[in-house]
Parts: C-alpha cells; sequence; structure tokens
C-alpha cells in the first residue's frame, strides 16, 4: 500500500537464482523490484533464459507447470516487429497493406499466444524466443 494514499501499488519482483539446494529449492538469489503496469495480482511466472521457456504458477497444483507456446503466424510477426519498432495500429495497417482492425486482431492473437498483457511485453517474450 502507499505510505500516504494507502492506494494499492502493483510491483514486479525478479528474481535470478544464484545457488540452488540439493533439492531443488532456491537457496541465494538477486531481487530486483520495479513498479508494474499491471492492476491485478497473481501473475507469477518464471522465464527460463537458457531454453526461452515460461513457466507459469498453477495454484491449485501449488506448483510451476511449462506453458506450451503457439506458434505466431507469419503474419503476426510482421506486425510484432513494427510494434517492437514503436509503430501504433494505423501505421501498421498503413505498412502491411491491411486494415486496422485486422491489426488489432493480430495483436490480440499475439498477446494470447505469447501470454502477454501488452505490446511492451509481447515484444520482450518473442525476442527471448528468437521470434524477432
Amino acid at each position: 500500500r502507499h505510505k500516504v494514499k494507502r492506494s494499492l501499488t502493483m510491483i514486479n519482483h525478479k528474481l535470478t537464482p544464484l545457488l540452488f539446494t540439493d533439492d531443488g529449492n532456491i537457496w541465494m538469489a538477486l531481487c530486483l523490484v520495479t513498479l508494474s503496469p499491471r492492476t491485478e495480482a497473481g501473475d507469477v511466472h518464471i522465464l527460463m533464459q537458457d531454453e526461452f521457456a515460461r513457466y507459469n504458477l498453477d495454484l491449485r497444483l501449488k506448483k510451476f507447470v511449462k506453458v506450451v507456446h503457439k506458434e505466431l503466424t507469419r503474419k503476426e510477426i510482421e506486425v510484432l516487429a513494427y510494434v517492437a519498432l514503436g509503430h501504433n495500429s494505423t501505421s501498421i495497417a498503413q505498412k502491411l497493406f491491411i486494415s486496422e482492425s485486422t491489426v488489432k486482431n493480430h495483436k490480440t492473437n499475439i498477446f494470447k499466444k505469447l501470454h502477454a498483457k501488452s505490446g511492451a511485453e509481447a515484444v520482450y517474450y518473442a525476442s527471448k524466443r528468437g521470434l524477432i
């Protein structure tokens, strides 16, 4: 909670494991805390840098489960490349000779497939997977 306003402030914790115990638990790690653009808590996941995999926390099972990513189409990769360059939907539509609503549909599909909530997240996840 904000000290003065008492409003909730969402934060990100980025944990980088350094050492593990013999049974696979994290023993020592670096932790980076930043403000989050999200409005709700609960998105707990691990991004594996070496295998470009994502594991989401399944609260029911109380364990991390590997996410199976759906492949992006050629057009979705084109749209995402323009997002990475900072273009808006109107500009992307003009460059790809498609309608703005088609661009928005592609973005929606990209976000679903990459489990991203924003263009920046989608670009980050796609770049980690070597898609763009």
